[in-house]
Formats: C-alpha cells, structure tokens, sequence
C-alpha cells in the first residue's frame, strides 16, 4: 500500500514549459512537445500537492508504474489514488527528450511526505515518465522510480 501511495505522489513532477506565441509583441519560446508534456508534469505536481486522487487526464489506462522495489502497478482508469499528504515536492535535473509521439522526461524528486502522525519524512527519488500522444493528448505510459540513499560516511 505504501509503494502505491509513493507511486501516485511521484507520479509527475516538473516545471512548467510556454507555448509559441506572441505576447505584448514579445515572441515566446515555440511550442513543442516537450514544452507540452513538461506543462503537463508541472500539472501533476499541483495534483501531487493537492493530493488529487484523479489521473485519469494525464495516465494512459493500463500505464506500466515500476517502483522503487522493482514492483509494477498497473494504471486502471477510474480508479484514482489514495491520498497521500505531501508538505513539498521539488523537482530538478529535469531533461524532456521527444521522439516523434513520445516524450521521454527524467528527473530528480525531492519530497517531503506527511505522514498520519504529522511527523515530515523527506526521501528522494529519480524518476522518468514515458508520455505518448494519442487522439486524447499526451498521457504517461510508463512511469519507473529509483529511490536515491544518501552516501555512506567514510569510515577513515
């Protein structure tokens, strides 16, 4: 349950990309797919704050999520996530790599979780979400997350 519950809250993580057009006469970045899915992560970190329970706009019904254990879910529409209460959620390193109908995101996560006794507990994570597009718009088809420790002190 708890690998579940670290799932939905590392789901999306990322920061926001701008769309091609004028503003004020000033021109913005062009809008590309990466741009697109990045705004789309950044979506799902506010739905990761918010503890949103409903994905169903930005997961791929049957969407593979590989864990940090090495478990795989798989993603059913309709069926929401359980709340998982978080105090933060940082993301950085972030890289957003198309390939045609695909974009594939990287990252690092830096969260701090709340647990029912209001105690804080921080971890980390690297993540990568595979986002295809389809008649819908873009969805995630892949997710997978790698938990990072914290190096050893040196025992000299």
């Amino acid at each position: 349950m708890f690998q579940i519950i670290l799932w939905f809250f590392l789901l999306f993580l990322l920061a926001a990309g701008v769309f091609g057009q004028k503003v004020n006469g000033q021109a913005e970045p062009k809008r590309t797919a990466a741009n697109e899915v990045l705004q789309l992560e950044e979506l799902g970190r506010q739905k990761t704050l918010r503890s949103d329970p409903s994905w169903d706009d930005l997961m791929a019904d049957g969407a593979y999520m590989i864990g940090p254990d090495g478990n795989v879910l798989i993603y059913k529409a309709g069926k929401g996530f359980p709340p998982f209460p978080v105090k933060s959620v940082t993301l950085s390193e972030m890289i957003a790599r198309p390939f045609g109908e695909v974009v594939v995101v990287t990252g690092l996560a830096e969260v701090e979780a709340l647990a029912p006794d209001g105690r804080v507990i921080p971890f980390k994570m690297r993540y990568m979400n595979v986002w295809q597009k389809a008649a819908g718009g873009w969805k995630i088809v892949v997710t997978e997350r790698t938990s990072v420790v914290p190096p050893k002190p040196s025992s000299k």
